[in-house]
């Protein structure tokens, strides 16, 4: 995945290319989703659990035994009760098991009885996720948290300290907690056939089995159908005169929203930019009060919209959206915790999700790694997805300096 060149027009005749990333505030996840209600519950308040201990590594990755817990032995074909047999352990390498090994995990997963994703994803993929993995496998019941921002990070932080039973899958946005969680091994491996399966091992979507780019959000352009007749639909239109003082802009607080800038910069020129920016856009800290203001008549356009405005517009809000090409991508990462307290069932998840059916769940508002899958708003062709590698606070901070200069903020 390549990594971006930002060059200002602030910075005219300069000549360093840089990475995008940067750390910011507390609405990290916004640049994905909005805080609209979901139908999931709030996260759990961290309590303290038996210390972990680190089951031994074994030559064929099988069902896991939870940190901290003892369970019976169970064969596979039976009614499990929790297995023993052998261990998923963090940072492994190996693609998949065995059908019978598998069965031993699905069947200590339903011993298990229940899992927890703490998740950043958008209501209706959310819904989505836990009906369809409830359908799939009905003796576990799944519980959806979304957590926004920088209570990710501490939460799972927290967690991880007090080996407090919490989240067992995180799916979200908050790139280098993730990438520096894998290189500490942190994550436990995937091991499930479709997860490693010949649709994602050996692709980009599926990095060393520690984490799955397991949907695409598709981040667009939105309009107050009550002040614009034809909404735009490229960064070009938006740029039309009649927008002067009513396009709507969020802010780059942090890293990811850098990263769509350094897009957006790509997209309009050095010339474009400079008239956005003479255009005298609004300001927000993150999508939910550009889209909230859109929605009220603030503004008359935005250039940073979710598809949340879907939903919006369907209860009754006057907004539209609609999608350039390209389209900038902040994908969903998804990983197991090295702590998980229902690890079985976190590997049936990451395993669902890989799914054709899972992916149809879950990419409802962007697009999927996967080939045909109904539903999804754009093609991954389409997309410019942001490098989750190189999206680091090191890298943004000088950037978000030029872009400050710049518009004068």
């Amino acid at each position: 995945m390549r990594r971006r060149a930002f060059r200002t027009p602030l910075l005219l005749g300069a000549a360093g290319a840089l990475i995008i990333a940067a750390c910011g505030g507390d609405d990290d996840d916004d640049a994905a989703t909005t805080d609209a209600p979901a139908a999931v519950t709030d996260a759990p308040v961290a309590t303290e659990a038996p210390v972990a201990t680190e089951a031994p590594a074994t030559d064929a990755p099988v069902a896991t035994e939870a940190p901290g817990s003892e369970a019976p032995d169970a064969t596979p074909g039976t009614e499990a009760t929790g297995t023993e047999a052998t261990t998923a352990t963090t940072g492994g390498a190996g693609a998949g098991v065995s059908a019978e090994e598998w069965q031993g995990i699905v069947e200590a997963a339903n011993a298990e009885g229940r899992v927890t994703v703490y998740s950043v994803m958008l209501p209706n993929q959310n819904e989505a996720l836990e009906a369809g993995f409830e359908a799939t496998y009905p003796e576990i019941d799944m519980e959806v948290v979304r957590i926004t921002g920088g209570d990710m990070e501490a939460r799972l932080d927290a967690e991880k300290q007090t080996n407090a039973e919490g989240a067992d899958v995180g799916a979200h946005i908050n790139y280098q907690w993730i990438v520096n969680a894998a290189e500490a091994g942190d994550l436990v491996e995937m091991i499930g056939p479709d997860a490693r399966g010949p649709d994602w091992e050996g692709t980009p979507w599926n990095v060393d089995g520690l984490y799955q780019y397991s949907a695409f959000q598709v981040l667009g352009i939105g309009c107050n159908t009550g002040m614009i007749e034809t909404c735009p639909t490229s960064y070009e239109e938006v740029l039309d005169p009649q927008y002067d003082g009513m396009i709507g802009a969020v802010e780059p607080g942090h890293q990811v929203l850098m990263d769509f800038w350094v897009f957006l910069e790509e997209q309009l020129g050095e010339a474009g930019m400079e008239e956005l920016r003479d255009l005298s856009p609004v300001f927000y800290a993150s999508a939910v009060p550009a889209q909230q203001g859109l929605a009220a008549g603030e503004i008359a356009v935005t250039t940073y919209a979710t598809a949340q405005l879907q939903d919006d517009a369907a209860a009754g809000a006057p907004v539209e959206f609609t999608i350039p090409t390209p389209a900038w991508s902040p994908p969903i990462l998804s990983y197991i915790v090295g702590w998980a307290k229902h690890p079985n069932a976190a590997q049936l998840v990451l395993d669902y999700m890989a799914t054709r059916d899972g992916q149809t769940a879950i990419t409802i508002n962007g697009a999927s790694a996967l080939d045909g899958i109904e539903g999804t708003l754009a093609d991954i062709d389409d997309l410019e997805p942001l490098d989750v590698v190189g999206n680091t606070a090191e890298w943004a901070a000088p950037l978000q300096d030029e872009w400050r200069n710049f518009f004068g903020r």
